[in-house]
């Protein structure tokens, strides 16, 4: 699940723990998660950890959040990369649209006026009704970003996600203030960041990643998110372990109100590693019902690709 170099330093604190003692356990790992780079080892650990629970006392991962106020997510279609031409995104846009997806979203970043041109295929390609974001993955510099946001006001884009490097908070408050198209940011960072996303950097979409930042910190950011009247929209770019973590996150969090990310992408990880059901009906999916994260993992898979083991006991 995780990286050496993310989880290293931290099997001392956390041998011999109490595995129930979710919050004891992530306040020793959380020093260490502050660091950029360890908070994808934290997470998973944090992950793994509501997994046994609940396993463990034979509940959803859903109950352990305080229940579900949700029994299926709607889902948006997450592919549509910059390196595809554009006859090929109308392709995939419209073949999403027949698999009963109501939002999609494509990335950007590849110069202003040809991210403008495949914005404008796709959304003349795809129902008024179907749901269009866009992802700059940091790619824009501020300029750039309040250039393609000006000319896509009236595409109905839903947001538009990382248009700035994630350390630029004052660019994300200087770009709220220019374009109307609602912005979001949050992915792979620290809750404290996320704050100052939310509180200096005027962001509409807050997205943490359950699988990295973990379900404590999530909670606590989805929270957050509540408290100021925002979305929360976790980042799941991942494979069904990650997928399953999201649909238990976003069936109990009142901020998770909207659209949840479904990679479309071709992913071994996502499609052979659990037995997980991601069938997909109506633009939804359904919440996972058995134990824990709610699926099994294929061993055999796990090892042919495993390049560290890390044993806690």
């Amino acid at each position: 699940v995780s990286s050496q170099s993310s989880t290293f330093g931290m099997k001392p604190k956390i041998k011999n723990c109490n595995p129930f003692e979710i919050q004891k356990i992530r306040q020793n790992l959380d020093p260490m998660a502050r660091e950029w780079d360890r908070i994808y080892g934290s997470g998973a650990i944090d992950l793994a950890l509501y997994d046994l629970v609940g396993k463990a006392l034979k509940v959803p991962m859903y109950q352990l959040f305080g229940g579900k106020i949700r029994d299926e997510i709607p889902v948006y279609a997450s592919a549509l990369m910059t390196f595809n031409t554009i006859d090929e995104l109308i392709h995939e846009a419209k073949g999403y649209v027949e698999r009963g997806f109501m939002a999609m979203k494509m990335r950007v970043g590849v110069g202003v006026q040809k991210d403008y041109q495949r914005i404008l295929a796709i959304r003349d390609n795809i129902p008024s009704t179907v749901e269009l974001m866009i992802d700059a993955n940091c790619n824009y510099d501020r300029n750039s970003a309040k250039r393609l946001s000006t000319m896509i006001e009236n595409l109905n884009v839903f947001h538009f996600e990382e248009p700035l490097p994630k350390y630029d908070i004052d660019g994300y408050r200087w770009l709220s203030q220019k374009t109307t198209v609602p912005l979001a940011a949050g992915e792979c960072t620290p809750i404290q960041h996320i704050h100052k996303l939310i509180t200096q950097g005027n962001i509409s979409v807050v997205q943490p990643d359950v699988l990295i930042n973990g379900p404590t910190e999530c909670s606590k950011i989805a929270h957050l998110a509540e408290a100021y009247n925002l979305i929360c929209m976790p980042h799941c770019f991942v494979g069904s372990i990650g997928f399953s973590a999201l649909l238990h996150f976003a069936a109990s969090m009142p901020s998770c109100s909207s659209f949840h990310e479904f990679d479309q992408t071709e992913n071994i990880f996502r499609t052979e590693l659990t037995d997980l059901d991601i069938s997909l009906t109506h633009g939804k999916c359904k919440v996972p019902s058995a134990p824990g994260l709610g699926m099994q993992i294929n061993r055999d898979l796990m090892k042919k690709y495993q390049v560290h083991h890390l044993i806690i006991s």
